[in-house]
């Protein structure tokens, strides 16, 4: 230990499954650990006791600054450092707070929090947060929720290179220790009782708070209205979270498809900030969905350009200077049908450790068709990667949606090293093989595993599956059911209301704000049962979906179903009553065109995709009846198409080298 003594400061409830790892971070550098519970059931206090940890008992009052303030009341450190139970301090952070602590200036100091968005770790936000400071500056805490570090004394605020690693915002976890009900009940709370006698930045920040709870749970709208009431209270200021909630305005209005207005949120905010990449990279991200590759191409590459901007913001997206806006390069080249330049790009963001690029360089390798290719870069990716098993998961799942399962079975069998998660991949493939015995007896093998929450919905939905298909007794099927609607994952609850509502005619009731969420698992179980050929279980669910009304649109939806799952008559009755509805989209025409050439029809099939290109002038389109034009040897419409075709993509290396052949014809 130090000269000056350091407490290590915590608030905690129920935190069991991250606080040891907490606490293994900082026991060496530590000369106390205060703990303060504010209501654990679990063994938080428990495992905090193996540490030597002061533990305090504190009534939760719904403020989180009473508790840090009765934390700090505890302490008796010169100087303190600030953790939650679900942060770690990073191993190369260590000799640095303890020289900083030592050095005892009168100087608070920022860390960087690195939090990780999803469970890959792939996916980072950087904010720099006020959380080592010295005790002399008599320091107390405000705001009930999401509290704000205030000082009695005068104490200098720099910049240090300190990092730590927080998982809370884990969707998994968020979603356990239910943090965005507690905080809206919270959020709410205030803002009923004393949004009007609070300082404006405060009330500001509350109003972006409550913003980002509905933006976790995916409900943007009223994440955007929120986040505009923080806006319009501190537009001509800078307070600390400016960057994060100008940030979170912008994916707000990408989530809610709203291009032009996140544009012009992006090049207003690019006035004041112009260094700030993460406004460059999505505005990248903005032009990719309006598939304006080539300005998006450009807008990444100015991102590359500038690199990563943590030392001049507060709020920053990981990787969108290095390795998200090589990926989106990457993107914006497949899409422009330029593979070797779309593989060119993805490698240089897996060089940049973004490894979610090994699924898209898996992918063209396979869409190449060239299959000794394939299985030598195949074996050297997941054989690198081999630890990281949402990768060949996520490879798998590729493979499953072509129909390989043979493919996908022999991925999980050579490189799936995580035991539960191969079980269950391989009950699913063998369910797919119609391997029913095989099936049973990896499902059997799952029982004797550690499973977690969603791993035992997963075993109930694959034994639901296998008695299924098995065709076992109703009673069975049912109470496997019931089992799915006492998960505490929403979207199992949804799946087992509707397999019950569907098979045991249960009453369906849907709240507004779930509908999205109802049709998309609606889609899955129709899709999945098709996939299995369980015909009879499709029926059920069919009828259940017909009797929804508020799903729009449904033979245009069916169609896509049903195209996506092979059953190509069905899917063109569905298509084509959309068509006669006037709700068929281009894809819809491109769709109806493809089962037209399947079946030899290529004069239909040139007419459907005709008409998909005249409502949208996508590439894949332009290249399909280029096809079909090849095939009736027509040289003078292809030459038409082609020329049509590179005066919206005159950037695609294939349609210049096809057009210089045909115009020498």
């Amino acid at each position: 230990m130090g000269e000056k003594k350091l407490s290590v400061c915590m608030i905690v409830k129920d935190e069991e499954r991250y606080i040891r790892n907490c606490l293994e971070s900082v026991q060496d550098i530590a000369d106390e650990i205060v703990v303060v519970d504010t209501g654990s059931t679990d063994n938080t206090k428990a495992i905090a006791k193996d540490f030597g940890a002061k533990i305090f008992d504190f009534p939760w009052v719904d403020d989180f600054s009473a508790a840090r303030n009765f934390s700090l009341e505890k302490a008796t450190g010169d100087w303190v450092l600030l953790l939650d139970a679900d942060e770690e301090l990073d191993v190369s952070s260590k000799d640095k707070v303890l020289e900083l602590v030592n050095k005892d200036e009168n100087v608070a100091y920022l860390v960087n929090v690195i939090n990780f968005l999803d469970f890959t770790k792939q996916r980072t936000v950087t904010a720099k947060r006020m959380l080592l400071f010295p005790m002399r500056a008599e320091p107390y805490f405000i705001n009930p929720i999401h509290e704000q570090l205030r000082f009695k004394k005068n104490v200098e605020i720099r910049d240090s290179t300190i990092i730590i690693k927080h998982y809370g915002y884990i969707p998994e976890t968020v979603s356990t220790k239910k943090k965005s009900e507690r905080n809206i009940s919270i959020l709410k709370k205030i803002a009923n009782n004393a949004f009007e006698n609070i300082d404006v930045e405060i009330k500001a920040f509350n109003y972006y708070n409550l913003g980002v709870e509905y933006y976790r749970k995916q409900e943007y709208e009223k994440a955007l209205q929120n986040f505009q009431k923080s806006f319009l209270l501190i537009r001509k200021k800078e307070p600390g979270f400016k960057y994060a909630l100008i940030w979170h305005i912008v994916n707000s209005l990408i989530n809610l498809k709203k291009f032009q207005e996140a544009l012009k949120v992006i090049e207003d905010a690019e006035q004041l900030y112009p260094w700030y990449v993460d406004l460059v990279y999505f505005k990248g991200v903005v032009y990719y969905n309006q598939r304006s590759y080539k300005k998006a191409i450009e807008t990444f590459m100015k991102c590359l350009e500038i690199g990563e901007s943590l030392e001049t913001s507060i709020f920053h997206y990981d990787g969108t200077g290095s390795y998200l806006a090589s990926y989106g390069i990457g993107s914006c080249e497949e899409a422009l049908g330029n593979y070797n330049k779309a593989l060119v790009f993805y490698e240089m963001s897996l060089a940049q450790n973004y490894i979610l690029a090994v699924i898209p360089i898996l992918k063209l390798y396979y869409e190449r068709g060239s299959y000794h290719e394939l299985e030598e870069k195949e074996d050297k990716l997941l054989r690198k990667y081999k630890d990281y098993s949402f990768i060949i998961e996520k490879y798998v799942d590729f493979l499953f949606l072509k129909g390989d399962y043979e493919r996908a079975l022999k991925v999980v069998n050579s490189y799936l090293s995580d035991q539960t998660n191969k079980l269950i991949k391989e009950a699913e493939l063998y369910l797919h093989l119609k391997k029913y015995e095989e099936a049973k007896e990896v499902i059997e093998k799952l029982d004797g595993q550690n499973l977690n929450e969603n791993h035992l919905m997963i075993k109930t939905f694959l034994r639901i599956l296998l008695n299924l298909s098995l065709k076992c007794k109703t009673e069975e099927i049912v109470w496997n059911m019931k089992k799915l609607t006492r998960a505490e994952e929403i979207k199992w609850q949804i799946i087992g209301n509707l397999l019950l509502a569907a098979f045991n005619n249960d009453v369906l009731k849907i709240v507004k704000n779930d509908y999205e969420k109802y049709e998309e698992q609606l889609t899955f179980l129709m899709a999945k049962f098709l996939d299995l050929e369980l015909f009879e279980a499709f029926e059920k669910i069919y009828n259940l979906y017909q009797k929804i009304e508020w799903i729009e649109e449904k033979n245009l939806k069916l169609g896509k179903l049903y195209f996506a799952t092979r059953y190509y008559d069905s899917a063109v009755e569905e298509l084509l009553a959309a068509v006669e509805k006037g709700v068929a989209d281009a894809e819809a025409f491109y769709l109806l065109g493809k089962i037209a050439h399947m079946r030899g029809l290529i004069e239909e099939a040139e007419t459907f995709i005709k008409e998909a290109i005249s409502r949208e002038k996508q590439l894949n389109y332009y290249l399909y009846l280029i096809g079909l034009l090849q095939e009736k040897n027509d040289l003078k419409s292809t030459k038409e198409v082609l020329q049509e075709a590179s005066t919206y993509y005159p950037d695609v290396e294939i349609l210049k080298s096809a057009l210089q052949v045909y115009s020498s014809l």
